[in-house]
């Protein structure tokens, strides 16, 4: 993978209330690693030609690379 630079990319569920969105105590999300597949193979399809890609690393966390920086 080639790409000028990496972040790790961490899945959360906020709350969305009516005044206010807030991140609940267990609100940052453990994919299973079909479903950071599934996630980076949709985001990629939207997002492809942005220079920007979404990868399932082997423990199933999400890295966004960046072609420029």
């Amino acid at each position: 993978m080639d790409s000028s630079w990496v972040c790790v990319a961490t899945p959360v569920h906020y709350i969305a209330e009516m005044s206010n969105v807030r991140l609940p105590q267990d609100g940052m999300l453990a994919l299973s690693m079909a479903s950071a597949e599934a996630l980076a193979a949709d985001f990629n399809r939207v997002w492809q030609g942005s220079g920007i890609s979404l990868w399932a690393a082997r423990s199933a966390q999400l890295l966004c690379t960046f072609d420029r920086p």
